[in-house]
């Protein structure tokens, strides 16, 4: 066949694409991406979260938290006390103590506020007799002194943890201490056995452990800090430690039974704090229970209340009729501590830790140990 007489090809003019010409309602269809397979990606329509309505604080209201005229129920939802030392949120209502220090802050706070203003209006004045600048006025808060902090913290710490741990654990919740001498008298011969190593102690085996493993070094501050822990008679606490200690020293080192010979490498006021006080808090626990409990069950109770004694009963009372203590010694060294101790504020008049003043029924640790 002649290829000059080929029938020239069809031109046909191009179709429109209508996938592509297809608009998409973006409201109406979701969104969708095709694949290399040819399968579809439906993307899911966006959900808008309708915002949460809040409802808004009015200053009436703060106003009215501030009078004591708002309710109860939602003044707690608007007030609470922060703890100065620790930072806690603790919410009303509040136990009587924590209560107490509470409108003890407010009115020492009142108090500062209007002598700032006082001064501040004598600066005016000063100020525009010389035609100087006048410094706008900035109010203060009052400062704490860090002891008008710990005291602070615990106070909350006892009322709100430690008062229903106590009965939780069923802890005595008064201590007579000035009865801890008689208590030990009765076990005294134990104890005394203990020292002719005719019965045996955890504590004792520990402490010379120590001394046959690290030599002399067993009485450096760092070893003494790590097994400080392992001394404290449970929560009779630092106070009873105290107590405990002079209670012992009569009866053993003014005695000699306990002598440098007898308890080396260990010095007497050493085997006392490691070895019988210890020894004595079980045995005190062990009395608290009425004698219902063995050794091994007042160890754990000892170990588990340090906090709690820590806490509670820290302070310790030096006793005046030890013949070694010298009286300028003595003087010397609280004016030591003074130097040292932070100054409270003028305006705060809580019973600093360091001192055995009570004030207004504050103090928690009284002579008769009670915890109310």
């Amino acid at each position: 066949m002649d290829s000059s007489k080929k029938r020239p090809a069809k031109t046909t003019p191009p179709q429109p694409d209508v996938k592509k010409s297809k608009t998409v309602d973006v409201q109406k269809e979701p969104l969708s991406i095709k694949s290399a397979r040819g399968n579809k990606l439906v993307l899911p329509k966006r959900r808008v979260k309708p915002q949460e309505k809040k409802e808004p604080i009015l200053e009436a209201t703060l106003q009215e938290v501030n009078e004591d005229k708002f309710p109860e129920q939602k003044k707690c939802m608007y007030t609470c006390f922060d703890c100065p030392y620790c930072g806690e949120s603790i919410f009303p209502p509040y136990p009587p103590k924590i209560n107490h220090i509470i409108k003890k802050l407010k009115k020492n706070q009142i108090q500062y506020e209007k002598e700032q203003r006082e001064q501040y209006e004598l600066e005016v004045i000063e100020c525009q007799r010389n035609n100087m600048f006048i410094v706008p006025f900035v109010l203060k808060d009052i400062g704490l002194s860090k002891n008008d902090q710990r005291h602070i913290c615990r106070t909350h710490q006892i009322e709100l943890k430690f008062k229903p741990l106590a009965k939780e654990k069923g802890y005595p919740e008064r201590i007579n201490f000035d009865a801890i001498p008689g208590r030990i008298a009765l076990f005294q011969d134990e104890l005394l056995g203990i020292v002719d190593r005719k019965i045996p102690s955890i504590y004792l085996d520990a402490a010379y452990g120590r001394f046959e493993k690290m030599g002399m070094k067993a009485r450096s501050a760092k070893e003494m800090l790590a097994v400080f822990e392992n001394f404290k008679p449970g929560y009779y606490g630092f106070k009873g430690s105290d107590v405990i200690m002079q209670a012992l020293f009569p009866l053993f080192v003014e005695t000699s039974i306990i002598n440098i010979n007898n308890v080396k490498p260990l010095t007497p006021i050493e085997f006392i704090q490691q070895i019988l006080i210890p020894e004595a808090g079980l045995r005190l626990i062990q009395q608290d229970r009425d004698g219902k409990i063995d050794l091994e069950e007042a160890k754990r109770i000892m170990k588990e209340s340090e906090e709690y004694g820590s806490i509670v009963y820290y302070k310790t009372q030096k006793d005046k009729s030890m013949a070694n203590e010298k009286k300028s010694t003595e003087i010397q060294q609280q004016q030591e501590e003074h130097n040292e101790e932070q100054q409270p504020n003028e305006y705060i008049s809580f019973p600093m830790p360091s001192h055995n003043s009570e004030e207004e029924g504050e103090d928690d640790d009284d002579q008769s140990g009670l915890i109310t």
